[in-house]
């Protein structure tokens, strides 16, 4: 259940339209092979964050109903229950809860669990608040590769993060990449018994990247939400996501990626 103490959800741009330039520092020349498998995961990654929207899309929905529950109380929701099929004495049901707890048959119906009125509620609010798909607005195909990635609403805002998770990823390998040559040029000088060691390291490392990528990912999440004070969990973003998903976002980080947003779009949104 969304904490209605979070700082508000909001669209990038307050739901119009925006463009995200996203640069990939890609080898050239540029084999055509290549450039399709790179767009095919890119077009996976711009999926799973169409995914992400979606989901704070109904987190933004279960804010305002929980705020407008406080401030109005429940009977400030009766027209849209009513509409949905819910009855008054749902309502009162609701009422109860908030004031003594889950009692009686009533237990957890509410507010919590699938199913539940604050969650049918805010379902039937998400389709208003995603905006539009995401669409190319501009392609240069050369070295680096430059896309403006056209969208809004909360679409956006979900292919937004997802964006960022990719460049911060992918920043955070340049690094440690940089650290791994240093290793394997003193290890060149120090002959070839050390190349050897080396190069089963690799090998190592190679066979534990798909296991690090998730928790890399993961973890990269549990930072943002947690300085953002973001009120999804990192559990509830990466539940949407599947094993090609996730796998397509750690190939797109082994390439230098940029991004662009418009001035219209702070970094809080």
């Amino acid at each position: 259940m969304v904490d209605p103490r979070m700082p508000r959800l909001r669209p990038p741009a307050g739901g119009e339209q925006i463009q995200v330039t996203w640069k990939a520092g890609v080898g050239a020349p540029l084999r055509a092979g290549d450039l399709a498998r790179y767009l095919q995961d890119l077009d996976t990654a711009i999926g799973a964050g169409e995914q992400w929207g979606t989901t704070f899309a109904r987190a933004a929905a279960r804010q305002d109903l929980i705020e407008r529950v406080i401030q109005e109380g429940v009977r400030g929701l009766e027209g849209d229950a009513l509409e949905l099929g819910y009855s008054p004495r749902d309502l009162d049901h609701l009422d109860e809860w908030l004031h003594f707890g889950p009692r009686g048959p009533w237990r957890g119906m509410p507010l919590g669990g699938s199913g539940n009125l604050i969650e049918t509620l805010a379902d039937a609010r998400v389709p208003k608040l995603l905006g539009t798909p995401t669409r190319v607005a501009r392609a240069e195909y050369g070295s680096p590769l430059i896309l403006d990635l056209a969208n809004s609403g909360f679409l956006a805002y979900g292919v937004v993060k997802i964006a960022e998770l990719v460049r911060d990823w992918s920043n955070k390998r340049r690094a440690g990449e940089a650290s791994a040559r240093r290793i394997e040029a003193e290890a060149d000088r120090e002959g070839a018994e050390a190349r050897e060691a080396n190069a089963r390291a690799r090998q190592l490392e190679a066979q534990a990247r798909q296991m690090e990528a998730q928790a890399d990912l993961v973890q990269w999440t549990v930072d943002k939400m947690r300085a953002g004070r973001n009120p999804v969990s990192p559990g509830e973003l990466f539940a949407a996501l599947t094993l090609d998903q996730l796998q397509a976002l750690s190939r797109l980080a082994e390439t230098p990626t940029e991004l662009q947003l418009p001035p219209d779009v702070s970094p809080r949104e």
